[in-house]
């Protein structure tokens, strides 16, 4: 929007009472302390937007700064903003509501957007859950193991809903081996979270999901993951922690924040220690020739210390 850059939220928005003529601060915490916040995209290590967002018919208008760092922008390098941008008004979407499968069940497909399904023992995956064609956000915990298990892949159902941009997976037990490759169709995915499934290996296609602004994979089997998986244009958030890695790519510390167990940062990144002393040392300081006070006693003298038998 500002200087060839992109301000963009990492979720949709819902304007209060679903109507025009809004103001709001940013970054806020809703009712659940959940942080929102303004994506700067365009520049190095993705700043926010500190300031006020206003919303009209068929304006919407920025006003504030730009911060490089922490969430304290007084103390950051800033860049003020003052944007306006006008659109054609339009019909605002209804306010999202997450529903369970049960409530879902009760309403016209193309009403549910949101889905949440937990705390069930599903030994095939549900396919009720493919006749939301809108779906955008879906979250399934997946409490089902034992060899009668039959859910071992993603269905390919669930990667033709184009429209969703949240997608968590979660279950108790290693119910699948490897991601499809299909994963690539899901091009507006924003969140993607997969997590204790028993993943053995990412598909280089997750790499070529542009939006993709935080990713999960937290406690699979994972020995290594895709080389390019730093350089997702879009990715802010990375947790790799609980996996087995071996190997793991250079490009992962270009990632804002990851989140991966303490012993596997070595595999990607030089963690020796180096002295922030910019003095040189002076190495003439470890050479004992320079201190013969300091050599360690010789055998022929050490022998005067030694007890003569009686």
């Amino acid at each position: 929007m500002a200087d060839g850059l992109t301000i963009a939220a990492h979720e949709n928005q819902a304007l209060p009472e679903g109507r025009y003529g809004h103001v709001r601060n940013w970054p806020y915490q809703d009712e659940t302390d959940y942080r929102h916040a303004l994506s700067v995209y365009g520049v190095h290590d993705r700043p926010e937007f500190f300031g006020t967002l206003r919303i009209e018919a068929a304006w919407l208008e920025l006003d504030g700064v730009i911060a490089f760092g922490t969430d304290a922008p007084e103390h950051d390098e800033v860049m003020p903003v003052s944007v306006r941008k006008c659109f054609d008004p339009l019909a605002l979407i209804p306010t999202r509501r997450t529903l369970s499968l049960q409530e879902a069940l009760k309403l016209p497909p193309g009403q549910v957007f949101e889905l949440q399904i937990s705390n069930r023992e599903y030994r095939k995956f549900p396919e009720s859950i493919l006749a939301f064609k809108h779906l955008e956000r879906l979250g399934l915990g997946l409490a089902m193991s034992g060899p009668n298990c039959a859910f071992r892949q993603l269905p390919p159902g669930l990667l033709d809903l184009e429209q969703r941009h949240t997608l968590y997976l979660h279950s108790f037990a290693d119910v699948l081996g490897e991601l499809s490759p299909d994963i690539a169709k899901l091009h507006r995915l924003e969140e993607l979270g997969l997590t204790s499934l028993g993943l053995t290996s990412i598909p280089d296609a997750l790499t070529t999901l542009e939006r993709l602004d935080t990713l999960n994979l937290d406690y699979n089997r994972l020995t290594a993951l895709p080389g390019r998986i730093g350089e997702v244009p879009a990715l802010r958030e990375l947790s790799i922690e609980g996996n087995r890695f071996v190997w793991l790519p250079a490009s992962l510390s270009k990632v804002p924040k990851l989140k991966i167990d303490h012993g596997k940062r070595a595999l990607f990144a030089d963690v020796r220690y180096r002295s922030q002393n910019p003095a040189p040392i002076d190495e003439t300081l470890f050479d004992l020739s320079r201190h013969p006070e300091l050599h360690a006693p010789s055998h022929a003298s050490s022998t005067r210390f030694r007890k003569t038998p009686s």
